[in-house]
């Protein structure tokens, strides 16, 4: 049953995580979740961690001189679509790499696995239920699911770790989405415009702006910054030297 989120208090948002969500391109809304911290503290450290980060996904992209891709970004959910919908099962994102389930790493074991726990601490016996999507045994990262409903044959084999306790409406809006096989169409797109731990109701908008290359990573702006100042300063010095010859 939802929890009014008024009610919550202060000292119980640290075991809360909020996503705002938008779902196909309409004004977001917010789903709190419920962390289970006493028997998955582990799971939901690197589920606050990645809720937490200051960066903003985007999309695969070459870099501007065409030579490979732009380097891994930090973990993060802010900008990262929920990539693969089941109707009556469950929703799944979290894949703040590739945007399509084939990547997304853990903020606890620096961007690897982390391993299983306390997989029986918690059924997947109704929707809400908020676990980790995995490869198999230990290979849980960054990727996430949202039950829809009862999926009894998950238990034992996915680390559940929280609940959803406002904004059900919210999931199974999302559930409703046009798709193309398991994944939401380009104009059905869900995306998680801001996250955060606690409740979210004082959290302002995010910056989309902060970083213009969105979570490629500090390094990566700050190299191209780098690159630039020695253009100017190289430029500066050929137009010194063709004023030099001139003189002389």
């Amino acid at each position: 049953m939802e929890k009014d989120a008024d009610k919550l208090t202060n000292e119980e948002e640290t075991k809360y995580c909020f996503l705002r969500i938008s779902v196909a391109g309409n004004d977001p809304k917010t789903v709190v979740i419920q962390l289970d911290v006493d028997t998955c503290p582990l799971t939901c450290r690197n589920f606050c961690a990645i809720c937490a980060s200051p960066y903003r996904a985007s999309r695969p992209r070459k870099n501007e001189l065409g030579r490979g891709e732009v380097p891994p970004p930090p973990p993060t959910y802010r900008g990262t679509d929920f990539h693969r919908v089941i109707p009556s099962f469950m929703v799944q994102g979290g894949d703040y790499e590739n945007f399509d389930g084939s990547g997304g790493g853990s903020a606890v074991a620096a961007g690897s696995y982390f391993k299983d726990e306390n997989l029986h601490s918690r059924k997947h016996d109704r929707e809400g239920i908020v676990s980790m999507a995995n490869r198999g045994p230990n290979t849980n990262g960054s990727q996430f699911f949202i039950t829809l409903g009862r999926g009894n044959h998950l238990d034992g084999k996915h680390v559940a770790f929280g609940e959803v306790i406002l904004g059900m409406d919210v999931v199974r809006l999302m559930a409703g989405v046009e798709c193309v096989g398991e994944r939401p169409c380009a104009m059905q797109r869900i995306t998680v415009v801001d996250c955060g731990i606690g409740r979210g109701e004082k959290r302002a908008e995010s910056n989309p702006k902060k970083l213009k290359g969105g979570c490629r990573g500090r390094e990566y702006g700050r190299s191209r910054s780098r690159s630039r100042d020695r253009d100017r300063k190289e430029r500066k010095q050929d137009e010194r030297g063709s004023r030099d010859q001139e003189r002389s």
